[in-house]
């Protein structure tokens, strides 16, 4: 009676700890029109917390195992963008379009190539 008890108990343990441990993504930030990574985004991790892209357009984020979580990107001159995170997978894009057309003013986009 008690060995069943203590197992139930042990169960009940392991599967409620399993979900709690968080596991690590990696979110790009692109350019959609010139399919380019946009260095110095911000991505609103799901606890407010920020982060900004490398100049690869990368950000290397850890968030909870158990829940689907929403991601939020912005960078100057482009529309906020925004992705829901599945339960699976580790690489995940965010493709940003232009949000206004900016007049009078020039928007330079600048991309490191290290094949040169």
């Amino acid at each position: 009676m008690y060995r069943k008890l203590i197992k139930l108990i042990f169960f009940l343990l392991y599967i409620s700890i399993i979900p709690c441990f968080p596991r690590d993504i990696t979110v790009y930030v692109k350019d959609t029109d010139l399919n380019l990574p946009l260095e110095g985004a911000v991505v609103r991790n799901w606890d407010s917390s920020e982060y900004i892209c490398d100049k690869n357009g990368e950000v290397f984020l850890q968030i909870p195992g158990d829940i689907q979580v929403t991601i939020y990107a912005s960078y100057p001159g482009y529309g906020t963008g925004r992705i829901v995170i599945p339960l699976e997978g580790e690489y995940f894009t965010i493709a940003q379009d232009l949000f206004t057309v900016l007049q009078g003013r020039e928007l330079i986009v600048e991309v490191y190539r290290d094949d040169f």
